[in-house]
């Protein structure tokens, strides 16, 4: 094989390049997810010593430290990838708040269980749209930020403005509605998005995850509690396991026994809510 230097200098630049973003990324991401403009995240004195210290190192020139920058921040960065994953979590919220009240005016027997079940799940959803606010303020008025806005909007209806109303961090005097871009707050408040914030990329992810998708999956009930039973709060899965009870008591013995089956701990609820369905299932056998 012939020995290319044009190819070899072009791969150590890009691994060069590669080991800045990884090493930065992360101090710089640590500030945004608090609600704090890329600018102020930039000018904190730990982040610009970071900065400082691994562009020195590694020999990064003002325009490449600007497309590292521009690479965690802009479209198809790290921050944009984050928010399409949120925005997915926000969607599998919205379906299991939409099926459980839906359950709840057809059956009364459903509406303590579900009752506790959709105020668990709002507040992990408040916890999801604080975050995407938190992109918002990074990303500020742009394409990707208008498509985020609206997505939130289209899937939270009225039930944001609580939201814009709160500090953006603990101890703050300011607001996210006064916080972030005007623009961006109208489109969170309902306004219609143009055409012109619609790329392909942003049609792309608005059209797989719509408050349509969210109301067709609200039908999957099972699916949606069987998500939240796997999911990392158990006192609220012990919740859900005994909603799953109530529709199939056979899938609810199958979950318990694959819960039942990993290594980690069990939140002593779970315990009993699986010991439960097994007590059950013996005494009418």
């Amino acid at each position: 094989m012939i020995f290319d230097p044009d190819a070899a200098a072009t791969f150590e630049s890009w691994l060069r390049i590669d080991n800045y973003r990884r090493v930065i990324e992360p101090a710089v991401i640590a500030h945004l997810e608090q609600g704090r403009r890329l600018s102020s995240a930039l000018a904190d004195a730990e982040v610009a010593a970071t900065i400082r210290k691994y562009r020195e190192i590694y020999q990064v020139s003002e325009v490449e430290h600007a497309n590292v920058i521009a690479g965690i921040t802009g479209s198809g960065g790290l921050i944009f990838e984050r928010a399409k994953r949120q925005l997915s979590l926000l969607a599998e919220d919205s379906a299991l708040i939409f099926g459980l009240r839906c359950k709840m005016l057809a059956d009364k027997q459903w509406h303590q269980i579900a009752s506790i079940l959709v105020a668990s799940t709002t507040r992990r959803s408040n916890a999801l749209i604080t975050r995407l606010f938190s992109i918002l303020l990074t990303l500020d008025e742009t394409p990707q930020a208008r498509a985020i806005a609206a997505h939130i909007a289209e899937l939270m209806g009225s039930d944001v403005e609580l939201l814009l109303a709160l500090p953006v961090s603990t101890g703050a005097r300011v607001t996210w509605a006064e916080s972030l871009n005007a623009q961006l707050v109208n489109l969170l408040r309902g306004s219609p998005l143009d055409d012109a914030s619609t790329n392909s990329e942003t049609g792309e992810f608005r059209n797989q995850i719509s408050f349509r998708s969210a109301i067709a999956m609200g039908s999957e009930l099972i699916t949606n509690l069987r998500r939240v039973v796997m999911g990392d709060d158990q006192l609220v899965g012990a919740l859900a396991l005994t909603a799953i009870s109530y529709l199939d008591l056979g899938l609810a013995r199958q979950t318990g026994d694959e819960i039942r089956r990993k290594e980690t701990s069990t939140h002593w609820l779970m315990v009993e809510v699986i010991a439960g369905l097994s007590g059950f299932a013996t005494t009418r056998a």
